[in-house]
């Protein structure tokens, strides 16, 4: 699979059939990676709760789809203290 071809049908199917495995979660994350930098904000935001251990970096990106998406509990929830 080539993400940089943007091929969602082959890598969802890759995600059904692989589901909860290790490497349907690396790939997932590298998807996320993938599409954050591009700025494809609704399918990160697709993706990303499908995720079991979110890292740091894919965290983020979801956070700046929340923001495009004009999302302002996430300002709330950065200001929280903890």
């Amino acid at each position: 699979m080539n993400m940089d071809q943007g091929d969602y049908v082959a890598l969802r199917s890759f995600f059904e059939r692989y589901e909860k495995s290790y490497v349907a979660e690396k790939l997932r994350a590298d998807w996320i990676r993938w599409l954050g930098k591009r700025g494809i904000w609704p399918e990160v935001d697709a993706e990303f709760p499908k995720l079991i251990a979110p890292e740091p970096d894919v965290t983020c990106y979801a956070q700046q789809a929340r923001l495009a998406r004009n999302d302002k509990t996430i300002l709330d929830e950065a200001e929280k203290p903890g």
